[in-house]
């Protein structure tokens, strides 16, 4: 068969009525390998327009594998290979389709690692769970409708004349390779964009990253004293909630011009607000490793496994505990953390599994279900430690289009600043706005435990923030980032039954202190003996030790200045709280 001979069986083949049946059929699962694109958080287009892009993008898909079925034809062998291959596609795009349709994510590092950590008793309820999703009446229903439609998208291009079917194949075609380049160029996880990439890819990574996990996990060691940890065992909720990047100078509670707070602001008569409160370090990881542990400031980074576990001093102490996230539990590059919170009795995260999934990122309002169903849980004495994406960047990324509440507009209105333009005043806003939206969560949040009839105590403190061109015409993080916000909420029957604990919250809210001496308070809030807790780590007790604080395990270059004007007006040197 010369050239052109070939180029005319192609062109009649790619005409025909099973062609054009094949090129919808086949354009459909494309669309399902690519659903969940329009719901990502991290790419700032109109939904619309991203489903605009996926459509064509998978018109085009289903062009190329149609014409690779049609170009294989003359040879059976051939045909049987890009058969299988084009069978094999789309039954991975049906299961992203499924898992993205029935639990929220598609084919990512999170399903992978879910399979490869099941057992045979998990795939038998999940295949019956299934079962249920598919056979319910509602899923009928939308499978009939979608049927329907493609069979009337079919006749239609039944009916249509030869050369006007190839104009719309070609141009949809063109179009959508065009897109699918721009989408290439644009997009952070250009991987979910192609089936065969993205199931590798994952796989791949998921096995580096399971091996790396696996070394963080060897190294952690039993809670020693476990039998020495006594508790009152008293009904209790305790919610610690870690801000992610949120620096206290842009907050309304703490004197920000803007209202970014509006949640807190209400209730600010019934929070104690810390005004000097720092985070022990630069970075998510460094700060995770002393907020989950009992390990200090002034302690070298990295041997987090020498000190007992936040977690599992609670368990010891009998607490039902939760560790509910919507960061990563790992990524190609794991730290402590998920190793940390994995023995807590609940752990979910609720979005994404690895930092590899970016493109799965959701809001942190996807928490509020769980963090419901774990305080309306029947356990007597609880600890909820929650981990918020908050206001990490990109800022734009961290909320709903419908919550722009500022505008580069308000910024250069209200901050002044000469080093402002117009752009940088929108990344401002951006980051308020994230500000303000993790301020709304955590006003569903005390509301549900204000609503509590048993005591219940919550914390909300960033990680660390970001310098935002707050001093001068600089972005990121530096020395001045480690100021974050600090508050406790404790609730009607809190108040009443723990007035001691109230007392000594209103007397520590001048303090100076570190993130890294929140799990002393914690033990203290929650009655808990522990052998190895030290009473001059905890700003909650009479013996707490003034001293200068340590970031990323230096001296914070701020620290001596401030101690010494607070000595020279002695506000902390004669402090004291009665035990």
């Amino acid at each position: 068969m010369n050239r052109k001979t070939f180029a005319d069986f192609f062109r009649n083949r790619l005409s025909d009525n099973p062609a054009r049946y094949l090129w919808v059929i086949l354009s459909v699962f494309s669309l399902f390998g690519i659903i969940e694109i329009p719901y990502s958080t991290t790419l700032q287009q109109p939904q619309w327009l991203l489903y605009i892009y996926i459509v064509v993008i998978a018109l085009f898909k289903g062009f190329v594998l149609t014409a690779l079925i049609m170009a294989a034809s003359p040879k059976k062998w051939l045909l049987s290979v890009v058969w299988l291959l084009t069978g094999l596609y789309m039954l991975f795009c049906l299961i992203n389709f499924l898992s993205f349709v029935l639990y929220g994510f598609g084919i990512t590092h999170r399903l992978i690692t879910i399979l490869s950590q099941t057992n045979l008793r998990e795939i038998r309820e999940f295949t019956q769970d299934l079962c249920y999703q598919i056979f319910s009446a509602k899923f009928i229903l939308c499978t009939g409708g979608s049927a329907v439609l493609i069979w009337m998208v079919c006749m239609f291009l039944r009916t249509i004349r030869r050369c006007l079917y190839l104009g719309i194949l070609y141009t949809t075609s063109v179009v959508g390779l065009l897109i699918l380049i721009l989408c290439f160029a644009s997009f952070n996880s250009r991987a979910a964009l192609i089936m065969g990439i993205r199931i590798p890819k994952n796989i791949v990574n998921t096995i580096n990253e399971n091996r790396e996990y696996q070394k963080i996990l060897d190294s952690k060691r039993p809670l020693p004293y476990a039998d020495k940890v006594e508790s009152t065992r008293q009904p209790l909720t305790i919610v610690m909630i870690v801000g992610e990047s949120a620096h206290r100078r842009h907050l309304q509670l703490y004197g920000y011009p803007l209202p970014t707070t509006p949640q807190l602001w209400s209730m600010r008569d019934s929070l104690f607000v810390f005004s000097d409160a720092i985070a022990s370090s630069q970075s998510t990881a460094g700060n995770l490793e002393r907020i989950l542990s009992l390990k200090t400031d002034d302690e070298t980074c990295g041997d987090w496994y020498k000190f007992p576990l936040v977690y599992d001093i609670f368990n010891a102490a009998g607490f039902k505990t939760f560790w509910l996230s919507n960061q990563e539990r790992k990524g190609i590059v794991s730290d402590a953390s998920g190793v940390m919170a994995d023995g807590a009795d609940v752990v979910n995260y609720v979005s994404i599994e690895s930092s590899e999934d970016a493109y799965a990122y959701r809001y942190d309002d996807v928490l509020l279900p769980y963090v419901k169903e774990a305080l309306d849980d029947k356990a007597e004495a609880k600890f909820i430690g929650i981990h918020l994406l908050g206001s990490h960047s990109d800022y734009r990324n961290r909320y709903p289009k419908d919550e722009e509440i500022f505008t580069s507009e308000d910024i250069l209105r209200q901050l002044p600043r000469p080093w402002l333009d117009k752009k940088k005043a929108a990344i401002v806003a951006q980051y308020d706005n994230s500000i303000h939206f993790t301020d709304k969560l955590l006003g569903e949040i005390l509301k549900q435990c204000s609503a509590m009839p048993t005591p219940a105590i919550l914390l909300y403190f960033s990680d660390h923030g970001e310098m935002v061109y707050d001093t001068d015409d600089f972005k990121g993080r530096n020395s001045q980032c480690v100021e974050v916000p600090f508050m406790v909420y404790a609730n009607y029957s809190f108040r009443i039954k723990h007035e001691d604990k109230i007392h000594k919250l209103s007397h520590a809210i001048a303090l100076p202190i570190s993130t890294a001496t929140i799990p002393f308070a914690l033990l203290t809030l929650a009655d808990i003996r522990y052998p190895l807790y030290d009473a001059s780590n905890d700003f909650l007790s009479g013996r707490y030790k003034i001293r200068a604080r340590m970031v990323d395990e230096k001296i914070w270059i701020y620290e001596t200045v401030e101690i010494k004007k607070r000595d020279s007006r002695q506000t902390i040197k004669n402090f004291t709280i009665d035990n």
